[in-house]
């Protein structure tokens, strides 16, 4: 079924129904009429659709159509026009179609004449382009020289010129930049950004204008030979205030403004670092405050351009100069007081001459630590002068390192293991089994108490870097507090040079070395009065106990009477007191012989290791507790059972050494009265009593 059969002029529907049912039974006729109203329906449907499509390309070529019925008409016209001059020509000449054909020829000649001329009339634009843009470059004439490059399109030539002209602009960009020519400038940067070369552009802009303010800079600093910093960076933010103007009016906007900060920044800081530098060399603390003030004011100018972190390269430069005030101002002193003071060694016998000697250097040093402190904690909260502060107490550090080598030497000397200084004060920590030392000695030894004297020796220094160096660590501390209080005053864009106003970590760690070594100083003189009860306690422990070395057991005899390991444990603690006021005496003689208060040899000892009340009697009540302490602990560790015959020895020797304590009117330890009271009754219930229970079972 095709549409064309119902567009004839002759289609009649009657018929047309007719002949489809023609030949159909009643029983076809409803599916003959189904089909056909099927097709029909697609056929009507297809079309409608080619109608709207028609109707469509009607309404788009509409306009086209109007335009080229007008053109048409407007050619009808004409050859109207050329027919009848043809026609005049031709009744005229009476010419046929010879002529007709002729006259054809020559409109065909004539329009491939004006083609092969207009295609010469290009080739002759192409060949003459580079000179044409060559004499409009030379003239200025750069918008003219874009328009010709841009009417040429994309042919090699073109391409070319484009690269002369490009160059050309940019140097017009250069010469606007350094004139600070802004419109020239502007319309420049707008015809590379047509072209897609802003990024020259703005790159040409960044190198003239900074290469102008650095020139004025370097012809300030050519005329001084000491150039003003102050007047430098004045200088820098007044070129970056006119930058300023000037690139906003050129690139419309200030997008270059932080990276020509940043080019100046770079241009004055070697200036900066000069400036530092000489600071440093000189120790000249008013010049690190002049370079930091000069510092500040640059960064409030030009804040407002480029953020409070423009300047951070120049902090970091004026920091590693104030950094390095402080290490200028150790080094000054180590070479000089501190110099003097390491250089002092302790002599055998002359304990005397040594604190005579030591203490004044010991002093002339702490003054020049205290002069130094002041000097950098004057720059203070300002970056890099915690590392100041740092350095400078590097040198207290090395004061106290003085101290504890020369208490590792004595040690040493008299046979002490430095590590069981740490645990001076617990007499059964650590029993080594050689004891021939001189610190294992009574004071009746002749070495002994020269021993004795140089522990008091290097306590007394020891307490006085501690008691020096928190005067003058009390006052830095003081006067950065100042500081640092002043500088939360200061505005937002100041406030980045001023990192450092958390108090400097190096003060704290230097207060607790001095007390870690004043400690270490009066556990070696508590180890030296008490080391004379290390050998009879161990000799008591291997009396009453049986050999770990040996597979037999080693059966031991006991009686009711004291050991004789305790009665010279008795003995040595009645010879204690003596022996303390001796080292106590020897001390003071330390002490007024450099012009100190007349202190206490113990007054340090029973400080850190437990005791209270007047330092002689405190120190005589610590040491006899640590006896009775050591003997319970030995007491504890004797391996079960014991015989009844040793329970009356160990009665026997613990009621000796509670006499002894008894004689000094000391009160007795209560882990000792506790071991005293279970030996004489066995039902006391206490935690270290089932432990003695434990050893009678």
């Amino acid at each position: 079924m095709e549409i064309k059969e119902f567009a004839a002029e002759s289609f009649d529907v009657n018929r047309w129904v007719n002949a489809q049912f023609k030949d159909v039974d009643d029983v076809g006729a409803d599916k003959r009429a189904q089909r056909l109203a099927t097709q029909l329906q697609i056929l009507a449907t297809a079309a409608q659709q080619n109608s709207e499509r028609v109707k469509a390309r009607m309404r788009h070529q509409a306009a086209q159509m109007s335009r080229d019925v007008a053109a048409l008409a407007k050619l009808v016209r004409a050859a109207q026009t050329h027919a009848a001059d043809l026609t005049q020509a031709v009744d005229a000449q009476a010419a046929g179609m010879p002529a007709i054909t002729r006259i054809a020829e020559a409109g065909a000649s004539v329009r491939k004449a004006a083609r092969i001329a207009a295609a010469l009339d290009a080739q002759q634009q192409l060949e003459t382009l580079p000179q044409r843009v060559e004499e409009l470059v030379a003239a200025q004439k750069l918008a003219l020289a874009w328009d010709a490059v841009d009417a040429a399109g994309s042919a090699s030539v073109a391409m070319e010129c484009l690269e002369q002209i490009r160059t050309a602009t940019i140097a017009e960009v250069a010469r606007a930049a350094a004139a600070g020519d802004s419109g020239a400038a502007a319309d420049a940067v707008q015809a590379l950004a047509d072209h897609g070369y802003a990024d020259a552009a703005e790159a040409e802009i960044l190198r003239v204008r900074v290469d102008v303010g650095t020139k004025q800079l370097q012809d300030l600093e050519s005329q001084f030979a000491q150039p003003d910093i102050h007047e430098v960076l004045h200088k820098a933010a007044a070129a970056i205030a006119a930058d300023r103007e000037f690139v906003t009016a050129a690139v419309g906007s200030a997008a270059l403004l932080p990276r020509l900060v940043e080019q100046y920044v770079f241009a004055v800081q070697p200036l900066v670092e000069r400036c530092a530098a000489d600071a440093q060399r000189r120790s000249d603390t008013q010049a690190a405050a002049k370079l930091l003030a000069a510092l500040n004011a640059f960064g409030s100018k030009i804040s407002f351009v480029a953020g409070p972190d423009a300047t951070s390269p120049l902090l970091a430069a004026a920091a590693g100069g104030i950094s390095g005030l402080g290490i200028a101002e150790a080094s000054r002193i180590r070479e000089s007081s501190l110099q003097e003071l390491q250089q002092i060694a302790y002599e055998n016998g002359h304990a005397a001459a040594f604190v005579r000697t030591a203490v004044p250097a010991l002093e002339a040093t702490f003054a020049d630590v205290a002069a130094a402190l002041g000097r950098v904690t004057a720059l203070a909260p300002a970056a890099g002068s915690a590392d100041a502060v740092a350095s400078v107490t590097t040198v207290i550090q090395d004061m106290v390192e003085f101290v504890q080598v020369g208490v590792t030497g004595l040690a040493r000397r008299a046979g002490i293991d430095v590590s069981d200084l740490n645990k001076a004060a617990d007499l059964a920590a650590s029993i080594r089994g050689d004891m021939s030392g001189v610190a294992f000695q009574s004071m009746t030894d002749e070495s002994k108490p020269d021993a004795v004297a140089c522990a008091a020796a290097y306590a007394l220094l020891s307490a006085l870097i501690a008691e020096r160096a928190h005067v003058v660590l009390k006052q830095a501390r003081m006067q950065w507090a100042q500081y640092a209080q002043e500088s939360m005053g200061q505005t937002e864009d100041t406030v980045k040079l001023t990192q450092d106003t958390v108090e400097p970590q190096a003060i704290s760690d230097v207060e607790a070395a001095t007390n870690d070594a004043r400690r270490t100083a009066a556990a070696a003189v508590l180890f030296m009065m008490t080391a004379v009860f290390r050998a009879p306690l161990a000799r008591e422990v291997q009396a009453i106990t049986a050999s770990g070395d040996s597979d037999t057991q080693v059966l031991v005899q006991f009686s009711s009477a004291p050991s004789e390991n305790v009665v010279d444990l008795g003995e040595r603690m009645h010879m204690l007191l003596p022996e303390l006021e001796q080292a106590e005496s020897l001390y003071m003689q330390l002490s007024r012989g450099v012009g100190q208060a007349p202190l206490s040899l113990y007054t340090d000892v029973v400080h850190y290791f437990g005791s209270e009340g007047d330092p002689l009697p405190a120190m005589l009540t610590l040491v006899l507790g640590a006896v009775q302490r050591a003997l319970v602990a030995y007491v504890c560790r004797l391996e079960p059972p014991l015989s009844a015959q040793s329970l009356d020895q160990l009665r026997a020797d613990v009621e000796y050494v509670a006499s002894v304590a008894a004689a000094f009117e000391s009160a007795l330890d209560p882990r000792f009265a506790e071991l005293q009271s279970w030996l004489h009754d066995d039902t006391v219930s206490s935690e270290l009593l089932k432990k003695l229970q434990a050893l009678s079972l």
